[in-house]
């Protein structure tokens, strides 16, 4: 089953276990891999585990100033306003509320449709975050019963679904949803939803830079701060707090103005929520 797994929908698993994704991943990794001219390999031994690896001859090149981001959103005007949050995912649920409750909001987590419907009765949430496809009772079925629940038919309802087909998204806003997002979930598009919805004002802890000098748009290597420093964001990065990120950046931009481009790269890297992104960056430099 080794060559299986990398055909277009063709996943092996357990047969108990619901099976996650479209079986699509590794299709996709596999092309973007041979187009650079290399080819993912993997070893497997049932009961312990499965290693997947590639190699690829790059250049290498010297990081440079990258395009500062516009805003990072911290939170919003007015009361605090609670979120529930439902995905029988572990995982995709955990990452989403990581994303939710960075922006200011409480959040309540439900693992199914049914486990939706009783926390949305006990704990009235102001809106909702709600995937498609789940086991039991889907994400479209729960939508169309919570909107038969008193008090819950105008509470905002936002269906996110791996699956980008038209028609999951009209049969979403046919049950009752008022918007669709597919995963993963874009920042900006998942701002932009529950600022309408909500009605809400977002706030930031970034002010635009001024103009840059043409000198300092020439690309330059970029300056870290020390060892203590740089251990103490892996820390954060493998914790996956972006705003702790943040927070840190300002604080060593503050020290040395020679970090400020370092500094501004990591809150481009977590304004997207790259925690991957930001851990590769950190251990490179660590080792260096």
């Amino acid at each position: 089953q080794l060559e299986t797994i990398f055909q277009p929908f063709e996943q092996v698993n357990d047969p108990q276990r619901r099976l996650g994704g479209a079986g699509l991943g590794l299709a996709i990794s596999r092309q973007f891999v041979r187009l650079m001219s290399s080819d993912i390999h993997v070893t497997s031994q049932i009961g312990v585990g499965s290693t997947f690896w590639f190699e690829l001859e790059v250049p290498v090149i010297e990081t440079g100033m990258t395009a500062l981001p516009e805003r990072f959103v911290t939170g919003y005007a007015g009361p605090r306003k609670k979120v529930l949050v439902v995905d029988d995912v572990a995982e995709n649920r955990a990452m989403a509320v990581d994303m939710v409750s960075q922006l200011g909001f409480a959040v309540v987590e439900a693992v199914n449709g049914f486990d939706a419907l009783v926390k949305a009765r006990a704990r009235r949430p102001d809106w909702i975050l709600m995937d498609l496809v789940m086991p039991g009772l889907d994400g479209l079925e729960a939508t169309r019963r919570l909107r038969q629940l008193p008090g819950l038919g105008e509470v905002p309802i936002i269906v996110m679904s791996a699956s980008v087909s038209g028609s999951d998204e009209q049969k979403s806003l046919a049950a009752g949803a008022n918007a669709f997002l597919p995963k993963p979930i874009d920042l900006d598009q998942l701002l932009t939803q529950i600022a309408a919805l909500l009605k809400l004002s977002w706030t930031d802890d970034y002010e635009p830079q001024a103009a840059l000098s043409e000198e300092d748009k020439e690309v330059r290597p970029l300056v870290v701060p020390p060892q203590q420093d740089m251990e103490r964001l892996r820390h954060l990065a493998r914790s996956g707090n972006m705003r702790d990120i943040v927070q840190w950046a300002g604080r060593v931009a503050e020290l040395d103005e020679r970090y400020r481009p370092f500094a501004d790269q990591l809150r481009l890297l977590a304004k997207g929520y790259q925690s991957k992104a930001i851990l590769t960056l950190v251990e490179r430099y660590l080792e260096s």
